[in-house]
């Protein structure tokens, strides 16, 4: 938060129950996490199709045998309930919030169960509650085609870019050095960058370019030019919290596929997955296929959340919500859709790529959202910063 917001407020931040400090351990061993992770999203025959079906099954084995009594109540509700005894615990009457990316649906369901509580409350980079999780997935699918399509236009602009030609030939040309990696993984040591694992890198590195894009770029160079994977595998390491040891330093791929489970199971079958892969192959083909086969994680969840399809919050203060032109991992539709649902919300749009706005580097932005977090101004209806 800024120096002016941090001066107004005490920030607390509660990681939800299950969650970082709020954990009760880890549910999958190293070795399974890493199974899983590098488990082949593009599956070419039916063994391979066993075998993703059987991967997928890990996170939902370790709740349902490790995870103990609290994974089967880590849904958003849940949280929701937990962030209202921390309002209590601190003594406010109302909830001032600020929730970034799933944040944004943590906050909208606390305001959807206590509107009446709601204090000042922002919203940036906004996930739906209404939308199951193939409409999830499909939307971020579509997202990061086009996140990756910004990121080559940019890596061509440089000298050092190892793509070449237009941007729908660098696309192109990286798309095949992916499927290269299905049949012939670069060896880093005893491990290996296979198709999976590059393109989960190359998406992990979408979210905030002015940060992200030099670092893909370097190691994007080193394993096309030179055939070594060690820079790639290094930046995916470094965002899922795998230290150089093998070691995951935190519970945030268990946490990850507990919550989103319960939040939105998948009821559907092999065959559908098959054919979302399929069709999403057409309109997202750098990182669809891939992200239909990982709906399968969430298919027979070993238990039921409570479900909320709709914020309204309705006689809730008003509500700030944020959202950003090109975000790659939560559409700048979504944030208008909550906006509008919302019963008393104002939208404020940022013109630009990144995921979630305040505090990127927008001084409008900022602005917008301090003078809302310390007078309560709302921006003008239709303010967008560029």
């Amino acid at each position: 938060v800024s120096p002016d917001v941090l001066e107004h407020y005490d920030v607390v931040g509660v990681d939800p129950r299950g969650v970082g400090l709020s954990g009760t351990g880890r549910w999958m061993t190293d070795k399974q996490i890493d199974v899983l992770l590098a488990a082949d999203g593009t599956p070419d025959s039916p063994a391979e199709v066993r075998s993703i079906v059987d991967d997928s099954r890990l996170p939902g084995i370790g709740c349902l045998e490790i995870g103990g009594p609290v994974y089967a109540h880590m849904g958003t509700v849940d949280a929701a309930r937990d962030l209202d005894i921390a309002r209590a615990a601190v003594g406010d009457e109302t909830f001032n919030y600020l929730g970034k990316s799933y944040g944004t649906m943590l906050g909208a369901t606390y305001a959807e169960l206590f509107p009446d509580r709601v204090g000042r409350m922002v919203l940036d980079g906004v996930l739906p509650a209404n939308l199951d999780l193939v409409e999830v997935t499909k939307g971020q699918a579509d997202s990061f085609e086009v996140a990756v399509h910004d990121f080559v236009a940019d890596c061509l602009s440089h000298a050092d870019c190892p793509l070449s030609g237009t941007e729908e030939a660098g696309v192109e040309q990286l798309q095949q050095w992916f499927m290269g990696l299905d049949g012939r993984p670069l060896k880093v040591g005893d491990r290996e960058l296979n198709e999976t694992l590059a393109a989960y890198a190359v998406l992990s590195y979408l979210y905030f370019p002015s940060n992200d894009y030099p670092q893909l770029r370097s190691a994007l160079r080193a394993g096309i030019n030179d055939g070594n994977g060690g820079p790639l595998l290094t930046l995916l390491d470094s965002r899922i919290d795998r230290s150089p040891d093998g070691r995951y330093t935190s519970n945030s791929t268990d946490a990850f596929y507990a919550v989103t489970c319960l939040d939105r199971p998948f009821t559907g079958t092999v065959a559908d997955v098959k054919r979302y892969a399929q069709e999403w192959a057409t309109t997202a083909p750098t990182f669809g296929p891939a992200l239909a086969w990982g709906l399968l994680t969430c298919k027979d969840w070993p238990a039921q959340g409570e479900a909320i399809s709709k914020t309204t919050a309705q006689g809730s203060n008003p509500i700030l919500v944020v959202s950003t032109t090109h975000d790659p991992a939560t559409p700048y539709q979504w944030g208008e859709q909550v906006a509008q649902e919302l019963g008393n919300a104002r939208l404020l749009t940022w013109d630009d790529h990144s995921h979630t706005a305040y505090m990127r580097g927008s001084a409008c932005i900022t602005a917008g959202v301090d003078a809302y977090l310390l007078k309560g101004t709302l921006p003008e209806v239709g303010t967008v910063c560029s």
